[in-house]
C-alpha cells in the first residue's frame, strides 16, 4: 500500500508539475550597489540572452541575476524582466538550464 501512495504521489508531482516545485525566484544584483540605478529604457522582451557569444557593443556589467525554481520555460523571461528593473539591455554569459540559471547584466556604452 505503502509503494501504492508513493506511485500515486509520483504520478501527480508529474502531472501537475508546478506543485511539486519550488515557485520561480528571479534576483538581481548590481555590481556596485552606490551608483545610481539608471531607468531602464529596454522592454523586458527586447532584452537578448546571450550564452556564448557575446555582443559587439561596448557595454559596462551593472550586476548579475539569478534565478531559480517554478518551471524551466518561464525563467528566461523572468530574467529579462529583472535585468530591466535593473537598467540592463541584454544579458552574457548566461549559465545553468533546467531548474536554475545565472547571467551577467550589462548596459550599452553611449556610442
Amino acid at each position: 500500500m505503502r509503494r501504492a501512495s508513493l506511485l500515486v504521489r509520483s504520478v501527480l508531482c508529474v502531472g501537475f508539475g508546478s506543485g511539486c516545485m519550488p515557485p520561480l525566484q528571479v534576483h538581481g544584483a548590481r555590481k556596485d550597489p552606490s551608483e545610481p540605478q539608471q531607468a531602464g529604457t529596454t522592454e523586458p522582451d527586447d532584452i537578448p540572452l546571450y550564452r556564448t557569444t557575446m555582443p559587439k557593443r561596448p557595454y559596462v556589467e551593472l550586476g548579475v541575476v539569478v534565478g531559480y525554481g517554478g518551471k524551466p520555460e518561464d525563467l528566461p523571461d523572468e530574467m529579462r524582466r529583472q535585468a530591466a528593473a535593473m537598467g540592463g539591455d541584454a544579458v552574457i554569459q548566461v549559465e545553468g538550464g533546467g531548474y536554475g540559471v545565472l547571467g551577467t547584466v550589462i548596459a550599452y556604452e553611449a556610442e
